[in-house]
């Protein structure tokens, strides 16, 4: 479905807001945008570059990922959120030993990273490395006592271990 300009930036914009996951709609509304429109506003940009580029990883549109991190790293080549997109990048092609490394690498520099040690996690567990998985889930929860989330994730491994 083909948007002007304005009308893409708005439904990106009224998706972000919302703070549903829309993957699909934000894709077909950004990936045309991101690679044929000029941004005035740098800000904007790399906000609706994050946005698109999760969105194309989630829908398996690598390509427009790819190009979104790209104009990112260009624009902010030291920055530790532009380099998780990067390891998300790599999971989705399938190559977890990269992401794993990055996000390692991530850590080292800033360990309090959640959503790092949780994209970290996720991999363990795609990869059926579930023992690996539940010691990280521990260890992320001595440090993030109250992330509800990770209680319940680690009581579904130790439920489907047997443990």
């Amino acid at each position: 479905m083909g948007y002007s300009v304005r009308e893409s930036i708005s439904i990106l914009e009224d998706i972000r807001k919302s703070g549903e996951i829309q993957s699909k709609k934000v894709h077909e509304a950004g990936s045309n945008l991101v690679k044929t429109h000029s941004f005035s506003n740098s800000n904007e940009a790399c906000v609706i570059f994050e946005q698109v580029a999760i969105a194309s990883m989630e829908v398996g549109d690598l390509d427009s990922a790819k190009l979104c991190i790209e104009k990112l790293v260009a624009e902010f080549p030291d920055s530790l959120r532009i380099n998780r997109l990067e390891c998300m990048l790599c999971e989705a092609k399938g190559d977890y030993s990269a992401a794993l490394e990055g996000y390692e690498n991530i850590l080292a520099l800033d360990p309090g990273n959640l959503l790092v040690y949780k994209r970290k996690i996720a991999i363990l567990i795609a990869q059926k490395k579930y023992t690996a998985a539940i010691k990280a889930l521990v260890s992320h929860l001595d440090s993030f006592p109250s992330d509800t989330e990770s209680w319940i994730k680690l009581s579904q491994l130790y439920s489907s271990e047997n443990m």
